[in-house]
């Protein structure tokens, strides 16, 4: 079982479990995790959901043997077919119940992503967020508007064009992580959860929520949105990449 679900009070959570690939996100997973999303988004008596990891890493991003297979396909086709990692991102950043990454160790590719689109994202200090999609020459394009959002254009830009690793403080630093914990990330991210699901806090939260929503420009960000997924397909093409280790901004 790679993801897990378990609803405790008001709070869902969805756990990876893919140890042996540092929770690299398979297509079945991505469906997994997005239709346990909008599950909980129409359940009234979930108020939060938590995404966490059974083990020392939070994700390595889209798996990149799924990656490989959909680039074997032509580019009309994966622009009209479904792309579940991108479809689960999107999910998250829509959500109108709050979601919270819990980021512990690895959270590389889509799984910056997962943390960009999510409302509020833990971590401890073991976390490191990278992007190493400029290691096997693609710019991340499709998860870029998420990031943008969080650290500002220009930062995501350079990041992408770049690469490389950065470690939790630099994250909240630049907005990328809301808090950041010494230890226990998973705790911390709990009580976070429990308190905003109270339902004494639902007009708050939800008040939050659409403040969230709505001070983005829709039809910019949906716009950005397309042309991002239609340039990772364009330029994203890994077959003859070699992934090295993102090197550490510092």
């Amino acid at each position: 079982m790679t993801v897990a679900t378990a609803q405790s009070g008001r709070v869902m959570t969805i756990t990876l479990s893919r140890a042996e690939k540092r929770n690299a996100i398979s297509r079945e997973m991505a469906g997994a995790i997005r239709a346990a999303i909008l599950e909980a988004e129409s359940d009234a008596g979930c108020g939060c959901v938590l995404i966490t990891s059974d083990s020392v890493n939070f994700s390595a991003g889209a798996d990149l043997a799924t990656a490989r297979r959909d680039r074997q396909r032509g580019v009309l086709e994966r622009h009209t077919s479904p792309q579940p990692v991108f479809d689960l991102i999107a999910a998250i950043a829509r959500s109108k119940t709050p979601v919270i990454s819990t980021v512990t160790g690895h959270c590389l590719g889509g799984g910056v992503g997962i943390a960009a689109a999510s409302a509020l994202v833990v971590a401890d200090q073991t976390a490191q967020f990278g992007l190493p999609e400029a290691e096997l020459g693609i710019f991340p394009a499709a998860l870029a508007p998420y990031v943008a959002a969080r650290i500002g254009v220009q930062r995501t830009f350079t990041w992408g064009l770049l690469g490389g690793v950065i470690e939790a403080d630099r994250a909240y630093d630049w907005g990328l992580a809301d808090l950041v914990v010494d230890a226990d990330a998973a705790d911390t991210a709990r009580r976070v959860a429990e308190r905003l699901a109270e339902p004494e806090n639902a007009r708050l939260t939800a008040a939050a929520m659409e403040w969230r929503e709505h001070n983005r420009d829709q039809s910019q960000f949906q716009s950005t949105e397309t042309v991002g997924r239609l340039l990772s397909m364009v330029y994203g093409d890994t077959h003859d990449a070699k992934v090295d280790n993102p090197h550490k901004w510092r």
